[in-house]
């Protein structure tokens, strides 16, 4: 696209007035152009610098490259397409402009013209003093001039300048020109001309343009050495929001123009390739208010300061010399672009727009900007990080897959990617890119950190998760055995709560057998072992042994591995909380039908644990051996201690004792007999010991076997008693050797003296066989009331007295017990069955007539010789 050119010269009077002369003009400028390049065409040198003595101190002199953008060029948030038009602004109050328009300027009617400067009388921002006035249209071209002081013109009067335009009809057509090169590109460009044509008709400009002294390369040089280029950023921010509309113009001083040139290199640089390129500017202007269109005026520090403060004041100033900066708010976009740098901004603008949504706002473009910088390697910063998350959670779902996919690629080789707070985002990329390996990678470090959570037992843990891809699953699984093995000692509630997620997650069968086994032998069954767990169906290890068959599995691996060190290592295991908590979980025990060996150990713990389950343990272990009796190993597994004589009473009635040939089984009986001691013991003691002696056993232990078989034949004696002679025979019978023979006399030998019927010899005789004791209870029974009065009673009575007097007279002691017993009697006695005691005993041993007639009267009561009268 040609441009069109334009020259032009002109004087400052510093009266108010300036003379212009055009010079050439390419033939395609009309009047209203011309107007448009006059407006700009404004120059007056600083004071210093007016009178240059020679070329090198006119080279001094401030250059002012301008660019007016065609289109409304007011507030900056008319400046038509930058990219920026509907900007809020950063956080902060802000001045708030009104839009202006250039000032008017006298129609030519000739190639020259004499016109008042616009400066004093133009139309500006409200704000900014001395620039009232009527709104003036706006330009139609896009006009880029160079305006260069060139002091004495030929009649030797200072002020004079010189002006080179070139004009395009849009900006479009201008960008096409420049052809990539920015407005300030072209500053100090070999294009610009500082003297008179000799022909006043210009040909357009069909070439591409020379670039000048502002590259990249030269700004980021200016910015190594510049003391404030930190503060870019903020300075990007303000010419971004005097471009949106929502700033003021920026006021940038500087020591010359070329390093103000540079600032708004490096301020075209870092904004959007569209805003760059339409950005308004001027790097020397006496005055700022000859450029209310501009969104950027530059200055040196000798006019500025000649400026009124109100004037100054209705910028944003940046004083580069003076230190002079605002300290307001930076937009994030600025901070992104600086810290990529000004060589690189623009290709990141590019990838930038091909990101973001249209007509995004110059401060909406943080997100799709981060992620731009992302895509070219850059590291980003956390806020930026945060602001990719949030701008891809609200746009994932418009992005071109390709473009997706790569940002997913960028984004994961960073590490802050790595946060669980951005996975979401970072997945969503990934899935619409369709890059399925990224997307199991993000789910599995989303599963990561759940997992975490899940061992910890964090209140946000979930119980479960969904996993489809077979890769995640088997590297959650992995993952899963990691966090088992690392699991310190002491925290298997930790690995209880990892191994429930597994297994609601349905990873179970992604955990290797060999390592739940492992686990199971140093986490499991410890825990099982240590009795923390409850009796409640959902105790987690509960749970998890019935709900798992391989860790139940495992637990009988375990189990197998301490029958194997031995039957004691196994019951010894199985006798503390192991053996109640694998009880309680039907499905364990009747997975052990087809390990008897096993089986039996729980079931024998559950004997030794609970007396009352001994007997109905040994009928389950009998019953599935197939056996009618036990052994003696069988029966020490389930009385380690040795059994009751309950126990062993309950286990006769449920065994065929008769059929007994294990002599060690009989011993435990056989010992346990010999326990007996008390009356109460009499009935099962003589049950087992008669059912016992008709065992084949019996006979190869006959020498054990003789107290007990005493006790049954003194049993069948006192059971089938005929006379007294039979009652005799039971009192001989008492053996150190066997006590309850001795128990058995002295329980049953009274009880069957009362029930028989005596003669008092016969009672007498038998009596004085009586060990002592047994003579007592006797005794005592025979005092019990009530008293038995009849013939047998007495004749027991009168064989107690026969006794006492005949046979006892060593033995004071119990003669004097036999003699109480029978003056108890005495007491009692109606005085006929007194006659008949006496006759019974006269008539027995008429011996001790002398000493029943002294026993008879010493139990009359006293009398007295002497009546005594009572007197009156």
């Amino acid at each position: 696209m040609a441009l069109e050119q334009l020259y032009l010269a002109g004087r400052d009077n510093n009266n108010g007035f300036a003379d212009y002369r055009l010079n050439a003009l390419s033939p395609g400028i009309d009047a209203e152009a011309q107007r448009s390049v006059m407006a700009l065409a404004a120059y007056r040198p600083p004071r210093s610098q007016a009178f240059p003595a020679g070329p090198d101190d006119l080279r001094r002199c401030p250059v002012n490259l301008c660019f007016r953008p065609a289109g409304p060029t007011g507030p900056i948030g008319q400046a038509g397409p930058t990219g920026l038009t509907g900007s809020t602004g950063p956080t902060g109050p802000v001045r708030p402009t009104a839009p202006t328009t250039p000032p008017a300027v006298t129609a030519l009617t000739a190639l020259t013209a004499r016109t008042a400067p616009p400066a004093p009388t133009t139309a500006g921002p409200p704000n900014i003093p001395g620039t009232a006035g009527p709104a003036r249209p706006p330009t139609t071209r896009s006009i880029l001039a160079n305006i260069e002081y060139v002091g004495q013109d030929t009649a030797g009067g200072f002020g004079n300048f010189f002006t080179h335009a070139v004009l395009a009809g849009s900006n479009a057509d201008l960008a096409d020109a420049l052809d990539g090169m920015l407005p300030i590109e072209s500053w100090r460009s070999p294009l610009w001309v500082r003297r008179h044509a000799r022909d006043t008709a210009l040909p357009p400009l069909d070439r591409a343009l020379p670039r000048g002294g502002v590259t990249p390369s030269t700004v980021r040089a200016f910015l190594a050495e510049h003391p404030f280029a930190d503060r870019l950023p903020i300075l990007v921010t303000a010419v971004a929001a005097a471009q949106a509309g929502w700033g003021p113009p920026v006021l940038l001083i500087e020591s010359d123009s070329d390093r103000a040139a540079l600032w708004i290199g490096a301020v075209s640089y870092l904004l959007p390739p569209r805003a760059g390129r339409t950005l308004a500017f001027t790097t020397y202007l006496a005055d700022p208010r000859n450029a209310p269109w501009a969104h950027v005026i530059g200055t040196v520090s000798e006019t500025a300061a000649e400026l009124p403060l109100d004037l100054v004041h209705a910028f944003e100033l940046f004083d580069m010399p003076g230190g002079r900066l605002p300290d307001g708010p930076t937009l994030a976009v600025a901070s992104v672009a600086a810290r990529v740098g000004v060589g690189a901004a623009r290709a990141l603008w590019y990838a930038a727009e091909a990101l973001a949504e249209p007509d995004t706002p110059f401060d909406a473009w943080y997100g799709p900007l981060a992620a731009a910088a992302a895509l070219k390697g850059v590291l980003l910063t956390e806020p930026e990080v945060r602001a990719v998350a949030e701008w891809t959670a609200r746009n994932v779902d418009r992005l071109p897959p390709a473009a997706a996919h790569d940002l997913a690629v960028k984004l994961n080789e960073q590490p802050q990617w790595r946060a669980e707070e951005y996975l979401p985002a970072l997945f969503d990329l990934a899935w619409r890119g369709g890059n399925q390996a990224l997307c199991d990678e993000v789910r599995y470090r989303q599963l990561d950190f759940e997992l975490a959570r899940v061992r910890d037992g964090a209140e946000s843990a979930t119980t479960s998760a969904h996993i489809e891809s077979p890769r995640v699953r088997m590297r959650v699984a992995g993952r899963v055995r990691e966090l088992l093995e690392a699991a310190p000692v002491g925290t298997s509630a930790g690995v209880l709560r990892l191994l429930d997620w597994t297994r609601r997650s349905g990873l179970a069968a992604d955990l290797e057998t060999g390592f739940l086994v492992d686990l199971t032998k140093w986490v499991l069954a410890p825990e099982a072992m240590s009795g923390r767990w409850s009796a409640d169906d959902g105790d987690p290890l509960r749970v998890m042994v019935r709900d798992w068959p391989a860790i139940r599995q495992s637990f009988v691996t375990y189990l197998q591995g301490l029958a194997a060190d031995g039957t004691q290592t196994l019951d010894g295991a199985l006798d503390g909380p192991l053996g109640p908590f694998l009880r309680g979980i039907p499905s364990f025990d009747a997975g052990l039908a087809e390990l008897p060996e096993l089986q039996e150990a729980l079931w024998f713990s559950l004997a030794r644990q609970d007396s009352s389950q001994r007997v109905p343990v040994l009928r389950a272990v009998l019953g599935r051996r197939d056996l009618d009796l036990p052994d003696a190993e069988l029966l020490g597994r389930v009385w380690p201690d040795g059994w009751t004589p309950e126990a062993m009473v309950h286990v006769a009635a449920a065994t065929p004792l008769e059929e007994l040939e294990d002599e060690s089984v009989a011993r435990w009986f056989l010992d346990t007999l010999k326990t007996a001691s008390t009356a109460d013991d009499i009935a099962w003691y003589v049950t087992v010991s008669r059912r016992l002696l008709t065992s084949p056993v019996a006979s190869r232990l006959e020498a054990d076997c003789v107290g007990p078989a005493k006790a049954v034949e003194l049993d069948r004696r006192c059971h089938d008693v005929r006379d007294y002679k039979d009652l005799e025979w039971i009192a001989r019978q008492d053996s150190a050797a066997t006590p309850m023979i001795g128990v058995m006399v002295a329980t049953l030998l009274p009880k069957l003296m009362l029930a028989a019927s005596l003669e008092p010899d016969q009672v007498c005789s038998v009596l004085e066989l009586m060990y002592p004791a047994v003579m007592r209870t006797f005794l005592d029974k025979v005092r019990t009331p009530p008293l038995d009065s009849s013939d047998a009673g007495l004749m027991r009575i009168a064989g107690i007295y026969v006794l006492a007097e005949t046979r006892y007279h060593h033995d004071q002691s119990l003669r004097a017990e036999l003699l109480g017993c029978v003056g108890q009697a005495a007491d009692e006695l109606e005085p006929s069955d007194w006659d008949r005691l006496r006759w019974f005993i006269l008539s027995s041993k008429h011996q001790v007539e002398d000493e029943f007639l002294t026993f008879e009267e010493s139990r009359q009561p006293t009398r007295s010789w002497f009546p005594f009268r009572r007197r009156g």
